[in-house]
């Protein structure tokens, strides 16, 4: 929550906006705001622990090999110069984010590779009567 009040702050900042503006703007008190932030963050929280858990039970993981291909090819295909090529390759914290994205690609081929649509009926609201019927909705 307070990463996402922070990148609001320098948002606002940028567009001369001030909080209160901006909570008037989008029609909500400081603790509407707040929760609704503390709400988006733990639902992000949540899914992320739930793609992590994924990716631990899959064995959805990396090694130095896998690390080392990567910034291989940001070489060869001219997106780092010789010198960024061994500073980055060097570097505990780009490696981190190099196996981060790989990890990330990885879950996200598993999941596309393995989901199944399913089609569920809800109940729509039809005419001024608010009667229910079940046809199945996009």
């Amino acid at each position: 929550v307070q990463g996402k009040l922070r990148q609001l702050a320098n948002d606002l900042r940028q567009n001369n906006v001030s909080y209160p503006q901006y909570l008037a703007q989008i029609g909500q008190t400081q603790e509407q705001h707040q929760a609704h932030l503390f709400a988006q963050s733990e639902a992000q929280i949540r899914s992320l622990l739930a793609l992590r858990q994924i990716a631990i039970t899959e064995e959805l993981q990396t090694d130095d090999k896998a690390i080392n291909a990567h910034f291989d090819r940001m070489r060869d295909e001219g997106r780092l110069t010789e010198e960024q090529y061994d500073e980055f390759k060097g570097d505990p914290a780009r490696r981190q984010q190099v196996a981060s994205a790989l990890i990330q690609q990885a879950l996200h081929d598993f999941l596309f590779a393995n989901n199944t649509v399913v089609e569920v009926e809800q109940p729509a609201v039809t005419g001024e009567e608010g009667e229910n019927s079940t046809e199945p909705t996009e």
